[in-house]
């Protein structure tokens, strides 16, 4: 039996526009967001690309167009592990930097998927 080696990607201020939300103005028009991502999974010669792991959560996030965070991560957490099978534990934030004049709004997720 491998012994497994355990990796973790992190994905730090990924920056991009996105329709999400449930206001009138958040339906019509993209807003700034940013994404937190760390991924943990089992590394024995195979890799997990982040490059698709950033390609997946910005065309997943642009093309949905969610009305919740909440729906969001979770969909995206989801989708993230049907890819890339060897993902262990799964952490994700979505932050809203411009929702509020004088803050930041974020809503995270935390996966175990060996808790299944």
């Amino acid at each position: 039996m491998k012994s497994h080696n355990t990796m973790t990607i992190h994905i730090h201020e990924l920056e991009f526009q996105a329709i999400i939300g449930l206001l009138p103005y958040e339906r019509s028009n993209t807003q700034r967001v940013i994404i937190e991502c760390s991924l943990e999974y089992h590394y024995n010669d195979k890799f997990i690309d982040y490059i698709q792991v950033k390609d997946y959560i910005i065309s997943t996030m642009q093309e949905k167009c969610f009305k919740l965070l909440e729906e969001a991560l979770i969909f995206i957490s989801n989708g993230l592990k049907n890819i890339f099978y060897s993902i262990i534990i799964l952490s994700l934030k979505i932050t809203k930097p411009d929702i509020l004049d004088n803050g930041k709004i974020s809503v995270s997720y935390y996966k175990n998927f060996q808790d299944e």
